[in-house]
């Protein structure tokens, strides 16, 4: 596609081909002009009857870019698309604009109003935030009036909440409208900066009828703890089963569920209920014991499952989650990863999470790593001390290490990424090295024919040795690392994952 129009470009009136995705595109845009130059300007019932000539094609090239572009994904746009010609990346650019997330606040929300008012892309990620929904001032209401009326709010399709919906009051009006109002919208995240003790209550179910059915992404972000003087209330513990449930019940065709730490009761409702949930997000909470996690009758659409673990959270129940849908499982993420010193290998032991000895259906594995080191927190751990990722895979009961043409035999995809965290972060050199140890110790073993895309952080630019932890400390036994080449550590990549798009060896 990207060939056949940028040839077009250069070829001369009157001697342009079609592409074939042209035929499905280019009614579309016609449909589009036609309806916004000619159909707009008739009269209510007397529109006369007439064929009108197409535009030529070159003239309508930027539309059908624009329509183009909204179907690729982001990652796409930045990586390819905007080297391809100067009018692909004018049009990529004006895409990649539009989806960065905007912060609008009271302040800044008048001069996004005005601005709105000319741009042709504005926004699709809006959080409003510093918005007292509960008790909004006049100025306040009026701004988010003015905001909801605005044509910038039908291209919105992820909108954040400085706001939790709770049984001490009713939903406010001004968000039930900027839901009802928003017809592109499919992911909303509620986030309060504040938490009150009003907000413990039940939920006040809304009406039957308020329901936003174009809604399949939702996020729940809730602090783990709340103090009050003295005393402290751990909240995941103290928000009602019918507070989270009724959110949910807002958006009935929900898809993805994000949210933290959840009680037992509620992880077990989400993983047994007949809900359309297919992806979910979760923190297990066992910092309290309890009963073993029981899911009576597992969910028939869930296929996607996110553990966010913690040093500290010393759950069991993953291995009983992932045994409940090893054979319907296709994508795997484990994120939050501390990075701890090879010393503290009881913390270690602490995160392991054992996977089941087959998972047929498994297409992706990701592993998501914190850039704060935990014993820069919280430990103390020797001077030039390596640092590591304090998690433990369990591949079976036998087996220490993969056996990917037996545990997973249809894997397409690995990813050892880095979660979003502003402070402390690590260097480029240690978090490289941090990554090959993973890679190292649990996936550079064996061959797997079937993964194609493995995304991994590169070495720094001019690196050619670096320092790679080889044996990994059981309590009794000291670590070892050893200074290896670059390029031998990629070669042992490409090695177990000979059938790769991207060709390591020119890295």
């Amino acid at each position: 596609s990207v060939k056949s129009l940028s040839e077009m470009d250069l070829q001369p009136r009157g001697h342009i081909s079609q592409p074939p995705f042209l035929r499905v595109i280019l009614p579309k845009v016609l449909a589009r002009r036609v309806h916004n130059s000619e159909m707009a300007l008739e009269p209510r019932g007397q529109r006369e009857e007439h064929v009108s000539q197409p535009p030529h094609l070159a003239l309508i090239l930027p539309e059908i870019l624009d329509v183009i572009m909204s179907y690729v994904p982001t990652t796409d746009l930045l990586a390819s698309v905007t080297h391809v010609s100067r009018g692909w990346e004018d049009a990529a650019r004006h895409h990649l604009a539009s989806r960065s997330l905007v912060d609008l606040t009271p302040t800044n929300m008048p001069a996004y109003l005005d601005t709105a008012k000319t741009c042709p892309y504005p926004h699709k990620r809006v959080h409003l935030s510093d918005f007292n929904f509960p008790q909004m001032s006049p100025e306040e209401s009026n701004l988010l009036q003015a905001f909801i009326s605005s044509p910038s709010t039908v291209r919105i399709t992820e909108l954040h909440l400085d706001y939790f919906p709770h049984g001490g009051e009713p939903i406010p009006a001004q968000i039930l409208a900027l839901l009802s109002t928003s017809p592109s919208l499919k992911y909303v995240h509620f986030s309060p900066k504040e938490f009150t003790p009003e907000m413990f209550q039940p939920f006040a179910m809304c009406p039957t009828r308020v329901k936003f059915p174009n809604v399949t992404k939702l996020g729940i972000d809730l602090p783990q703890t709340l103090y009050f003087g003295d005393m402290s209330t751990n909240i995941v513990r103290s928000v009602s089963q019918e507070t989270i449930r009724g959110i949910v019940a807002l958006f009935p065709n929900l898809k993805r569920l994000q949210c933290d730490t959840l009680p037992q009761d509620l992880v077990e409702y989400f993983l047994s209920g007949n809900l359309s949930i297919e992806e979910i997000s979760l923190r297990l909470d066992r910092t309290i014991k309890q009963r073993p996690l029981s899911i009576v009758s597992r969910s028939i659409f869930l296929t996607q499952i996110e553990f966010k673990i913690d040093t500290f959270n010393k759950s069991t129940d993953h291995h009983a989650i992932l045994a409940t849908f090893a054979d319907r499982l296709e994508k795997l993420k484990i994120s939050g990863v501390d990075v701890v010193s090879p010393e503290f290998c009881n913390l270690i032991r602490a995160g392991t999470i054992t996977l089941p000895e087959v998972l047929p259906k498994l297409k992706s594995l990701e592993i998501s790593i914190c850039p704060v080191t935990l014993y820069c927190r919280f430990l103390r751990a020797p001077k030039n001390s390596p640092k590591v990722p304090a998690l433990n895979l369990k591949f079976s009961k036998a087996e220490e290490c993969v056996q990917y043409a037996n545990q997973f035999p249809v894997l397409e995809k690995f990813v050892v990424s880095k979660v979003n965290y502003s402070a402390h972060p690590l260097n480029e050199v240690e978090w490289f090295e941090i990554s090959a140890a993973l890679l190292y110790k649990f996936f550079l073993h064996g061959e797997s024919l079937t993964v194609q895309n493995v995304h991994v952080p590169l070495p720094p630019k001019g690196m050619k040795r670096f320092k790679l932890l080889t044996n990994f400390p059981d309590c009794q036994n000291k670590f070892a690392a050893e200074r290896v080449l670059c390029s031998q550590f990629f070669r042992r990549m490409v090695t177990t994952f000979p059938n790769l798009n991207t060709n390591l060896e020119r890295v």
